[in-house]
């Protein structure tokens, strides 16, 4: 079950690969990770330093649940900012995707057929054809709901109109 892309940074949440000659995405890079890192040991230290004076000048230290918090809020905060980065992207993704298959159920619908029984003839002459028709309705709705989606992200809405430019291209070439 591995998989060559199954890495530490993809674990991470970084599905772009890094390219380390290019300053611009290290740079920003290792600037975060210095300042997350900074911040952490200031935190830290504060933190001890206030526990350190508490325990010298007689302050009760016999409470560790309180330094045993901080230490783990201290340590935790880091994991839980980038968790909520990496929840974002995919949240994104998650709604392209629902996009997508908003967009292929529509398309789907602009090949609708219907079938249709035509009576011929009357009384022991009387004949029963099936034949599939188009179903006018339903294009109607899928056109409809491709104009909606189009409105609802108005950056796809070139690529909906190339749909339906091939759509009426193909149409045109059965029904000339």
């Amino acid at each position: 079950m591995s998989n060559r892309d199954d890495n530490f940074l993809n674990w991470l949440g970084v599905r772009e690969k890094l390219d380390w000659t290019a300053g611009k995405w290290f740079g920003g890079f290792v600037a975060v990770v210095i300042c997350l890192l900074l911040f952490w040991v200031f935190v830290l230290v504060i933190g001890a330093l206030v526990a350190m004076t508490g325990a010298m000048f007689g302050g009760p230290v016999t409470d560790l649940r309180g330094i045993s918090i901080f230490v783990t809020a201290a340590f935790g905060a880091p994991f839980i900012i980038w968790r909520t980065l990496v929840a974002s992207k995919q949240a994104e993704l998650q709604a392209k995707a629902l996009f997508n298959d908003k967009i292929n159920a529509a398309t789907e619908e602009l090949a609708a057929r219907k079938q249709v029984i035509r009576v011929f003839g009357e009384g022991e002459d009387k004949k029963e054809l099936t034949d599939w028709t188009d179903d006018l309705v339903r294009r109607a709705v899928a056109i409809d709901r491709l104009e909606g989606l189009a409105r609802e992200e108005p950056d796809e809405a070139l690529r909906i109109a190339q749909l339906l430019c091939v759509y009426v291209k193909e149409l045109s070439k059965e029904h000339p």
